[in-house]
């Protein structure tokens, strides 16, 4: 298991304290991450921007460094295509209970969650139809799905990754690069609290229907915390939060018999997430409070 830590200071950021945990589990990553308050808190909505880079030949030459996945790349797939041929969308998010794939084609596009709706319909009083772009990136908004899991399969579908977090209110992907997206709201935190949010990242073999069924195993609706403009803060220490996912495969902790670490959330690139930096260009930036 990894653990990074970050003082949150630049400027444009409310101070904050953040700790993440990467565990490695059968079918993936657990993502547990502690957000912390000083003596400011953070307003009702707060983004932070979580990505899951899928980078393949195609992308430019220092995206090469980071999570190279070719055969997951949509950018490889779609950078020759037979002439005539329709191009194959391999990322997709659950609407209606269903794996629904973003139309192909290099706009950058993506869908709400029921959190997120609620939010856009309450800061646009109710026009929902004034945010059909959301975002630094612009993403054009297609719809809503159903929850905040976003996936990507290989083109013959035997492969699958995923990123899901607790609290997330849009996705999207190519922002230009080839990699997933989720905002997560931190905000609606009193000052000197704290929120555990737990996250995790796929990554099997199989359809995404697969992928899908192992996220209701680890995420089951009863064990999903309330997401709304009210949500509680938690104030539980991590270390003594029961995994709940059954596909965990971590040592027991001392002291515990029966409990290990929590997964929530953590930016995911193969730089060290202590840096937390902006798509892996080695910056960081605010995040966005559209």
């Amino acid at each position: 298991m990894k653990f990074f830590h970050r003082r949150v200071t630049k400027v444009g950021w409310v101070p904050q304290d953040w700790s993440f945990y990467l565990a490695p589990v059968t079918n993936g990553i657990e993502l547990p991450f502690v957000v912390k308050t000083g003596e400011v808190g953070l307003p009702e909505f707060y983004g932070v921007q979580q990505c899951f880079r899928r980078t393949g030949t195609a992308n430019e030459a220092w995206q090469q460094k980071y999570a190279r996945t070719a055969a997951f790349s949509e950018h490889d797939l779609w950078q020759d295509p037979p002439a005539g041929a329709e191009l194959l969308s391999l990322t997709g998010a659950l609407r209606n209970g269903s794996v629904k794939f973003f139309p192909a084609g290099k706009e950058t596009a993506g869908c709400r969650t029921p959190y997120g709706e609620s939010l856009d319909r309450w800061r646009s009083g109710g026009q929902l139809d004034t945010l059909e772009h959301v975002g630094t990136y612009n993403v054009r908004m297609l719809w809503t799905g159903d929850t905040g899991l976003i996936l990507r399969t290989s083109p013959d579908r035997k492969w699958s990754t995923g990123l899901y977090w607790e609290r997330t209110t849009h996705l999207s992907d190519h922002h230009p690069a080839d990699f997933l997206q989720a905002i997560v709201n931190l905000g609606g935190m009193a000052p000197n609290s704290q929120r555990v949010l737990r996250g995790k990242i796929y990554w099997l073999a199989g359809p995404g229907e697969t992928l899908v069924k192992h996220w209701r195993e680890d995420f089951p609706p009863r064990c999903q915390p309330v997401q709304g403009r009210s949500a509680s803060t938690m104030t539980a220490d991590p270390a003594l939060i029961p995994f709940r996912t059954p596909h965990s495969i971590l040592p027991r902790q001392s002291g515990s018999a029966n409990r290990r670490l929590t997964p929530p959330c953590a930016t995911v690139t193969s730089d060290p997430p202590p840096t937390l930096r902006d798509n892996a260009r080695g910056t960081s930036r605010p995040p966005p409070r559209w």
